[in-house]
């Protein structure tokens, strides 16, 4: 462990209050790795890749060579913290290696309690000791001194010896993921009601982004563009995007998690769960979704679905808010998909239009995702196209009828498919396929 001081907020007191914090140092593990034989080829992204050209773009910029230099992921989120009286969260910050397959993990940089954050304060000082390490990486030799200039301490006896060595590998950072609500808080990004914009791989905002046309979302913000957006709004630049290289159009991707399992795909749930419920016996809304709930009970023992939704109720499907939408965890949305069709067949009336559009729509995200679960990636792009006509028919439907259905596209829907323009390499886990059902969303939207 590496510790350093960093300014927090003293639970007690409410102040600033510089204290000790533990840090993984990325270019220490990746030393580690890069000591097994083969390590760096391992490590190499696949031709073709978006991992690839970023990748190359990046040792490029940085004036790395690419034989040596392996690509780095960095990844952010925040998870509730459990026990708690009030709630609340901890921002994990984890490095891995997305192009190697032989070591998938993410590991930890450092953890940080919301409750302790002071805001840009203290993710900056972070900031700071990653780009150090990152740094390592990158000039390829470990480190004479601490991130801050200072001598090493007497917890630092061995770092102090590797002073000046090689380091058997460099790296690069080459993606950046995480949900929207840490892009914004640690790296800057806008939200989707911001007024400049909504997305930072192009020009879309609140107001316009119904009328986006293609071309209109192939022309991605500058660097200098972002740069000004974000001091224009009053705010300091955060210091990770000092570095010439780091420009978040290349490095920022969306995160399938949290977009499409709890984007799309709980949208899309929700809805359709919602109008099957009206078709299920009940004199009160409550009544019809607990009767929709038996059958879904039902549908679950049958298939021995192994992470299941805990209960079905008006408000799990958010009835009542902005549009509907199924609140659970990303694992139940993504088991629950493939079932949609299965309880569509039995509570939409096909002899009805609107029913049947949406049986449709369940059988198509039902296949998209067992096609991405299976790997059948040659199937994925038909089933999806599907997925993103259907949708967008219900959402003009939606438009005409002033009515309620999974077919409105909430501005989080719209931001995430025109962001996403690349294709996986054949062999890709479960979550990696879940980018796989938007690739083809952005050319029906």
């Amino acid at each position: 462990m590496y510790w350093a001081t960093i300014p927090i907020k003293g639970p007690k007191t409410l102040e600033e209050s510089w204290e000790w914090h533990c840090f993984l140092l990325p270019h220490e593990w990746v030393a580690k790795i890069g000591e097994r034989p083969g390590f760096a080829e391992a490590c190499k992204a696949t031709v073709g890749t978006k991992l690839h050209s970023t990748f190359l773009i990046q040792c490029l910029q940085a004036g790395l060579p690419a034989e040596g230099t392996v690509p780095l992921g960095l990844h952010g989120d925040a998870v509730p913290v459990l026990g708690t009286i009030r709630k609340q969260s901890l921002d994990f910050i984890t490095v891995n290696l997305p192009g190697c397959h032989r070591w998938p993990e993410r590991v930890p940089f450092t953890v940080l309690q919301g409750k302790y954050n002071l805001g840009q304060k203290t993710r900056d000082e972070i900031w700071k000791i990653f780009l150090w390490s990152l740094n390592i990486l990158k000039t390829g030799n470990f480190p004479d001194c601490r991130h801050d200039g200072s001598h090493w301490l007497k917890s630092d006896k061995k770092r102090k010896l590797l002073g000046g060595k090689s380091l058997p590998a460099r790296g690069i950072l080459c993606e950046i993921r995480g949900d929207w609500d840490w892009y914004n808080a640690w790296l800057q990004l806008p939200t989707w009601n911001t007024k400049w914009g909504m997305c930072w791989l192009c020009k879309a905002n609140h107001e316009n982004f119904k009328t986006f046309d293609t071309n209109a979302r192939n022309i991605p913000w500058t660097k200098a563009e972002f740069i000004a957006n974000v001091t224009g709004m009053g705010k300091t630049l955060s210091v990770f995007w000092h570095w010439e290289e780091h420009d978040p159009a290349v490095l920022v991707r969306p995160d399938w998690l949290h977009a499409v399992d709890h984007g799309i795909g709980a949208d899309i749930a929700g809805g359709l769960l919602l109008e099957m419920a009206q078709n299920c016996p009940g004199r009160s809304l409550k009544e019809r979704v607990a009767s929709l709930w038996q059958d879904l009970q039902k549908v679950y023992k049958d298939n021995k679905t192994e992470y299941r939704i805990d209960t079905l109720t008006p408000q799990k499907l958010n009835k009542g808010g902005n549009v509907p939408t199924l609140k659970a965890l990303a694992a139940q949305v993504r088991l629950l998909m493939p079932l949609l069709p299965i309880l569509a067949e039995k509570h939409f009336d096909f002899r009805i239009p609107h029913q049947l559009a949406c049986q449709k729509l369940a059988r198509f995200i039902g296949k998209a995702y067992t096609y991405m679960e299976s790997n059948q990636l040659q199937k994925l792009p038909e089933a999806c196209q599907k997925v993103a006509e259907q949708y967008k028919q219900l959402q003009r439907e939606a438009e005409k009828m002033m009515i309620s259905i999974p077919g409105i596209l909430c501005p989080k829907c719209i931001c995430f498919s025109i962001c996403v323009r690349w294709v996986a390499p054949a062999k890709i886990s479960g979550h990696t396929r879940m980018k796989q059902l938007v690739e083809h969303l952005p050319n029906s939207l």
